[in-house]
């Protein structure tokens, strides 16, 4: 599956609730059930975004006409032309030309 061309103001890869110390990107995730979601976000006028910001601390964000989100369980973001993306992951910051992400179902377990 394609994605739509961006620019996005957000794009996020996420197997769980939250994202950059408090961006409630994924509610309803459940870190071992081997599903990614990918929640992206076109680009809109500057008023809006302050609103927006909002909804995603919030967890409220499932009713923007700017956003879309796939549930997937591999991604592949790849270049159009080979040359590197800048992407984060976990606060590091590379660039890559293609970057491949999966989950394995049940694989964390969490001991209390």
């Amino acid at each position: 599956m394609k994605l739509m061309d961006g620019p996005y103001i957000l794009a996020a890869l996420c197997n769980g609730v939250m994202y950059g110390g408090g961006f409630k990107i994924n509610p309803d995730s459940q870190v071992n059930d081997g599903l990614l979601e990918l929640v992206y976000v076109q680009t809109m006028p500057m008023h809006k975004i302050l609103a927006v910001l909002y909804k995603f601390f919030a967890g409220n964000h499932e009713d923007l006409e700017e956003l879309d989100n796939v549930i997937c369980d591999e991604v592949v973001y790849a270049s159009k032309d080979g040359s590197p993306m800048i992407l984060n992951c976990d606060e590091e910051v590379y660039q890559l030309s293609t970057f491949t992400c999966q989950v394995r179902k049940h694989a964390y377990k969490r001991i209390i």
